[in-house]
Formats: C-alpha cells, structure tokens, sequence
C-alpha cells in the first residue's frame, strides 16, 4: 500500500518544470515588484471606476 501511494507521488511530479519554493512572494522587495504587484492594480480599478461612472453619465443624459 505504501509503495502504491509513494509510485502515485512521483508519478505526479513535473520533470520539465521548475520546482515551487516555500519562499513567499518578495513583493515590497524592489521597486519594480512594487508597480507590478500594487501600482499597476490599483490603477487599472480605478480607472475602471471613472470609466463606468462616465459611461453611465452619458447615459442618463
């Protein structure tokens, strides 16, 4: 049964594909993963939000 479920587990790891870490995100650790992480995000809702409040503006008029 053992060897059963350790065959299943090595049968199911990516040989082509580089290995995850345990290592989180460094996301506040340089600037440009700062833009990328946050900055850009946060622009990208906001100028949703002025898009839609726009479009239904011209709507009601």
């Amino acid at each position: 049964m053992i060897n059963y479920i350790v065959l299943q587990k090595v049968a199911q790891l990516p040989r082509h594909v580089p290995r995850i870490s345990d290592e989180p995100l460094d996301v506040f650790g340089s600037t440009e993963n700062i833009i990328v992480y946050v900055v850009i995000p946060v622009l990208i809702i906001i100028l949703y939000i002025v898009w839609r409040r726009r479009k239904r503006r011209e709507k009601n008029k």
